[in-house]
């Protein structure tokens, strides 16, 4: 990646602790990913905690469900935590991979197991599934 950042693959976000900070999304927006699609601000789920604050624009940040530990996606920040929080507007996060595209397909095709995140909590796999998301991937 350009500015010396190194972005780690998908798999071994599962099999290693990799100190990446992490922002939330619905599950609906996973399918976007593997179009090409990238992380809008708006999409964005804060945990009750608020955003993490290790973003840096330009640095590496993966792009969990929100509730679920595993990563879905990583990409590179587009915006810092400072700016995140100063309001939920433009695109967050430059998708480099997801789960179910290429570089993802060419490896073993695992699923990440779904295991909970437990400093995450407002609202339930229910309600995260039937939040509705528009074309610009916010929440509506």
């Amino acid at each position: 990646m350009k500015n010396g950042t190194l972005i780690p693959y998908l798999y071994s976000l599962w099999s290693v602790e990799v100190n990446v900070p992490p922002l939330h999304t619905t599950s609906n927006v996973l399918e976007r990913f593997s179009n090409g699609a990238d992380l809008m601000a708006p999409g964005i789920i804060p945990t009750p905690d608020g955003l993490c604050d290790r973003i840096e624009r330009n640095k590496g940040v993966c792009v969990r469900i929100a509730g679920q530990r595993h990563s879905v996606a990583i990409g590179v920040a587009e915006q810092s935590s400072e700016q995140l929080m100063k309001g939920l507007s433009g695109k967050a996060v430059r998708i480099v991979s997801c789960v179910g595209d290429q570089l993802w397909a060419s490896g073993s095709k695992k699923i990440p197991p779904t295991e909970s995140d437990p400093q995450f909590r407002t609202l339930t796999p229910e309600e995260i599934e039937n939040l509705e998301i528009n074309d610009w991937g916010s929440i509506i």
